[in-house]
């Protein structure tokens, strides 16, 4: 993934987190920063929980590190989370349920930055949400690559399709059921 935007979509149930976990799964020479207030992320060989965003800052990445995701299990002002992101660059920023930070007229100072900017600053994102309709339209707008794992969100993701590259819908138990991409 360059440093670009994803956005999962999908009823509770249907496999967001799931192929979230698989892309990291997939792309291990990404650099991850995952904010998990579920607790749904495993810690493993190639990760560092952290539950400060002071311990954040002593963490330096370099190509040749053994981790390769942080977790985050802490209190925090979202947008200091976004922030620390921007000024690492050089990292992929995981958030579930994204609608936790914005909602279709709000959105955090700093997850507006990552949007608009953030192949700048070499931060990516990749979000997941229940409904389009609970997201900002940034988000929606400027993402690469938008996945719908559930029927549900087809209206929603065809009113999107004109400003995205590519949406694929999905069905957790038969795979890829309809996929397009914007023209040349």
């Amino acid at each position: 993934m360059s440093y670009g935007i994803i956005v999962v979509f999908g009823r509770r149930g249907f496999g967001k987190t799931f192929w979230i976990k698989r892309y990291l799964f997939d792309n291990p020479n990404q650099r991850y920063l995952i904010m998990d207030h579920f607790h749904e992320y495993e810690e493993g060989d190639n990760t560092l929980v952290i539950t400060s965003i002071e311990e954040l800052e002593y963490i330096e990445f370099s190509p040749f590190d053994k981790v390769n995701q942080i977790i985050f299990r802490g209190e925090l002002e979202f947008d200091t989370l976004f922030g620390a992101a921007c000024s690492m660059g050089n990292v992929v920023v995981v958030f579930d349920e994204i609608d936790m930070v914005c909602s279709p007229t709000n959105i955090e100072f700093h997850l507006n930055r990552i949007i608009q900017y953030g192949r700048h600053l070499n931060v990516g994102l990749i979000g997941a949400s229940r409904r389009p309709a609970n997201v900002h339209r940034n988000l929606t707008s400027q993402a690469m690559e938008i996945i719908c794992n559930t029927c549900t969100c087809l209206p929603a993701c065809r009113d999107i399709a004109a400003s995205v590259s590519e949406i694929i819908l999905r069905n957790s138990s038969i795979g890829v059921l309809w996929t397009f991409g914007k023209m040349p």
